[in-house]
């Protein structure tokens, strides 16, 4: 014989109210079936969530030093790159010029 909570899951389990099934007396909503505004005010506040989060991430990877957007290396290189030139156009000589280059190569 088997166990009765078999037998009563078998034979339907509990008793549901016809045409509502396992929700509440309304159909399952309490609301009508319906969220009405809160769909709305649902929507908007996760769409500004998810921009506060993009928002964020993108000032934080912004603020994050040696990008090679110019700020750290793009200095240095055109530092050396005037270096260069006043020393290809003989404005100083090549003891200054590689003075000059470890001292900014130092940096």
């Amino acid at each position: 014989m088997a166990h009765p909570l078999l037998q009563w899951l078998a034979a339907g389990g509990p008793s549901v109210q016809t045409g509502f099934g396992w929700h509440m007396h309304d159909g399952g909503y309490m609301t009508g079936g319906a969220w009405g505004a809160w769909a709305l005010v649902h929507g908007i506040f996760w769409f500004l969530l998810i921009l506060l989060v993009a928002v964020l991430a993108a000032v934080i990877l912004r603020g994050r030093p040696g990008r090679g957007d110019g700020k750290d290396g793009g200095q240095q290189s055109s530092a050396l790159d005037q270096l260069d030139e006043r020393y290809a156009r003989g404005e100083i000589d090549r003891d200054e010029y590689l003075q000059r280059k470890r001292d900014i190569s130092e940096r």
